[in-house]
């Protein structure tokens, strides 16, 4: 068995278990597929008019905490919509019309 899968015999050893694992390991992945942080990567292109909402669709099957902006095509504010977020939908607005936009969705 792998020893990261092995049951600590202590509160000291599960805490430095978790610390190995984490402090090397956590990972957005390629820019495409996720690797092991639970999330979503997403291009789009924002709101012809600035500051109008759009529906982002997402598979997470759950109701996304956030999101994180990786790049965008323009400077402005890409920020949370007024409708609430689903379990296949998230909805954002940018301050800046028709950008472009890699975001993360958690």
């Amino acid at each position: 068995m792998r020893p990261e899968f092995q049951t600590p015999q202590s509160l000291e050893q599960a805490w430095i278990k978790l610390r190995r694992m984490l402090e090397n390991n956590l990972s957005f992945g390629d820019g495409t597929n996720p690797d092991n942080l639970a999330g979503q990567w997403k291009n789009y292109t924002t709101n012809a008019v600035a500051d109008t909402e759009d529906a982002v669709s997402h598979t997470l099957s759950r109701v996304p905490i956030g999101f994180l902006v990786f790049s965008a095509s323009k400077a402005g504010i890409l920020y949370k919509g007024s409708t609430a977020w689903t379990s296949t939908s998230i909805f954002l607005k940018c301050s800046a019309a028709s950008t472009v936009v890699r975001i993360f969705i958690l």
